[in-house]
């Protein structure tokens, strides 16, 4: 979702700004995933069709405050929740539709007395056992941003070698100033030096920084110095909360050897933070 977006929930009460807590989100998730177990061991027939379909609704909606937890923020209503889950990138994307029938139903149920019929309960059952794990893989895993000058060298390599070595997070690279690198290719220094370690990045092009690509990660990694950061990630105390800064100098104008001397520092510091984080 785009933080214009994200800004006007915020202003309409619909969200409020709540710090990240990794073990809350977690422990959310565990007890979603208790509570559907137990309402998919209740046999469906029509005297059971309303508290199964509470119960599965419940579940997909608090995974939707789990995604907002993550994303820093608390939604205050459960149209919110519902909306968030449907920008996750999931294999059946198509199927993230069904949830606004979900919604509707549920309103039905609640405030009209309607009865839900054994397929309707059927159906959001399909869409959990379908859906609810890439769903939850989403939620579950943190997204690193590493940031550099121009893209084309140390962010580069750290996210190769981060997306390499983590198991379940997931990282992009950005410039600060990217400007005319734009869709070119990288640094022939920096393809050669990666391809020695077995990553191919001849098809990289550098990626501007943009404030939204800030706010929406869970940890940042500065590999430049502070004078280049745009106003948003100095003064904005949401994002300079997540930042880290690791002491890697610009490879611009340098040798190949000086190449592969920070390329082995920033497998090592991207070797450490796997430790930490997975």
């Amino acid at each position: 979702m785009r933080q214009e977006m994200i800004d006007i929930l915020v202003k309409r009460g619909a969200l409020r700004i709540k710090q990240t807590d990794e073990e809350k989100i977690k422990s959310l998730v565990s007890s979603i995933i208790r509570d559907v177990k137990v309402a998919k061991s209740i046999p469906i027939n029509n005297e059971s069709t309303r508290v199964i379909f509470r119960e599965m609704y419940e579940a997909i909606r608090q995974l939707g405050d789990a995604r907002w937890w993550r994303l820093g923020y608390e939604p205050l209503n459960h149209e919110v929740s519902m909306e968030i889950l449907q920008k996750i990138d999931i294999t059946e994307n198509f199927k993230l539709n069904f949830l606004n029938r979900f919604k509707h139903i549920r309103h039905d149920v609640n405030y009209r007395g309607c009865q839900v019929t054994i397929e309707q309960v059927q159906q959001i059952l399909d869409f959990w056992n379908s859906c609810s794990k890439e769903i939850i893989d989403s939620i579950l895993s943190l997204k690193i941003l590493f940031i550099c000058k121009a893209n084309v060298g140390r962010s580069q390599m750290a996210t190769a070698f981060f997306n390499s070595l983590s198991k379940k997070n997931k990282a992009i690279g950005v410039g600060t100033h990217v400007g005319e690198n734009a869709g070119k290719p990288l640094h022939e220094f920096v393809i050669k030096c990666m391809a020695e370690e077995s990553y191919d990045l001849s098809k990289n092009t550098p990626q501007q920084l943009t404030e939204e690509t800030a706010n929406t990660a869970d940890k940042i990694i500065v590999i430049t110095e502070k004078e280049n950061l745009p106003i948003y990630l100095k003064n904005n105390p949401e994002i300079v909360s997540k930042i880290v800064f690791w002491d890697i100098p610009d490879a611009k104008d340098k040798t190949y050897k000086f190449h592969c001397k920070i390329r082995d520092e920033i497998k090592e510091l991207v070797e450490k933070l796997v430790e930490e984080i997975g």
